[in-house]
């Protein structure tokens, strides 16, 4: 038994050894700035690059050159570290890709990717041709029988701007994802005292707006984001009083939505709001 254990773990330190992977950072786009985050041991480097107004809006790439430049300034300020942590994570923003969810049938493993490209296509919100998709198991609908899938959509002419302004600065991307993907595992990591097999709803608040998900048995059910733009296009001034009531009708119709979409009531709300503190 002492063989059994000690030989994989011994194996496994010769194989790094010899072909280690390389260290994995993430970067968080938005309209406002793009974030470095990296971790190991405990201990974290963060750094971030400014974005011009109209560089990037609703999660779109307006202004890829000036995208590129902010990713080389990002390899600048890594300095000496930039030739080890040049392979990165992308999230987006949730204005820039699409969630939905679709049903299907018991199916043998052989048929499901099939049978879920079909329902991918049918329900794209782009042409098909014109969106990269991927999709998630999310497991049985109690109500209908079936298996509940999570389809994921994004303009693919967006993902290239930003895959290729990365490139063209020197970093290798190894994936994209949704922001909110990588900030439920965040608050998954970090909330012990949350029991994440219950349904909740995770509202993230940003400079861009309010980003509202449903989670249940650790896995993200639906995505809604509104922005600050829509809610106060053509304000001056937003009293707190406003403020207050937006938020609290948002929230509310999501509670709807969720309690019509899911049959169940969300029993906690985790709140992210970084950037707003006080309010």
């Amino acid at each position: 038994i002492i063989i059994v254990y000690i030989m994989p773990t011994y194996l496994n330190k010769i194989i790094q050894f010899l072909n280690p992977s390389p260290p994995i950072a993430g970067v968080e786009i938005s309209d406002f700035y793009i974030r470095f985050f990296y971790f190991k041991n405990e201990k974290s480097m963060n750094l971030d690059v400014r974005l011009t107004p109209g560089v990037v809006k609703d999660g779109k790439v307006i202004q890829k050159d000036k995208l590129r430049d902010a990713f080389s300034k990002l390899m600048q300020k890594l300095g000496k570290k930039a030739k080890k942590l040049p392979h990165i994570i992308i999230t987006t923003p949730s204005s820039s890709v699409f969630l939905q969810t679709f049903n299907l049938p018991y199916l043998s493993p052989d048929k499901v990717p099939e049978a879920v490209k079909l329902n991918l296509q049918m329900i794209s919100p782009l042409p098909i041709a014109e969106a990269y998709t991927d999709y998630d198991e999310l497991g049985e609908d109690k109500t209908s029988g079936q298996i509940t899938f999570l389809g994921v959509f994004a303009d693919r002419k967006n993902i290239d701007a930003i895959v290729d302004a990365c490139r063209e600065a020197g970093f290798v991307v190894v994936a994209i994802e949704p922001s909110i993907f990588a900030l439920e595992r965040a608050v998954k990591r970090t909330s012990p005292e949350l029991d994440t097999e219950d349904f909740h709803i995770l509202l993230n608040v940003t400079n861009e707006g309010m980003d509202f998900a449903g989670i249940s048995h650790k896995k993200v059910r639906f995505d809604y984001f509104v922005s600050w733009l829509s809610m106060y296009e053509g304000a001056t001034e937003i009293s707190t009083q406003l403020f207050e009531d937006t938020v609290a009708r948002y929230t509310q119709q999501v509670l709807n939505f969720a309690l019509s979409n899911t049959g169940a009531a969300p029993k906690e709300m985790v709140l992210v709001a970084s950037e707003f503190h006080n309010e």
